[in-house]
């Protein structure tokens, strides 16, 4: 990789790691939070941050795959990597914001839900590691 390439990868590497940090606060909050309200107020924080370092990393790794003319099999699998996880915290956030503070039975529901989904995020992150290092 040339010099000029080194910052935006190290950039891509760091967000890929951000994000996976992010993924795992989120599993943390719905594991320990006492309070439905304490889950909602860390979503509404950490969504648009996710949405961002998600797009960081979509961004950088466009920018390295284009300069490095390199569209193979392991770029698309990055971008739908990407795709899957911007569309998962769409629909959970979705599902979040219809939940009334007296519904205690959705409550629980979506704790169960928002958790499988951060776990498929965590796997799909691992997935396309262990893929792009072996090929």
């Amino acid at each position: 990789m040339t010099d000029i390439m080194s910052g935006p990868v190290y950039f891509h590497e760091v967000a890929v790691v951000l994000l996976i940090c992010l993924i795992c606060y989120n599993i943390y909050k719905l594991k320990f939070s006492q309070k439905f309200v304490d889950v909602q107020n860390s979503y509404r924080l950490t969504t648009p941050l996710l949405h961002f370092v998600n797009a960081s990393v979509a961004y950088t790794g466009a920018i390295v795959s284009a300069y490095r003319h390199d569209i193979s099999w392991t770029v698309v699998l990055m971008i739908i990597a990407t795709l899957f996880i911007m569309i998962a915290e769409i629909k959970r956030y979705k599902r979040l914001r219809v939940i009334l503070s007296s519904q205690t039975e959705l409550q629980n529901d979506f704790k169960i839900y928002a958790t499988k989904i951060a776990i498929y995020q965590l796997v799909c992150l691992a997935v396309v590691y262990v893929l792009v290092v072996i090929f």
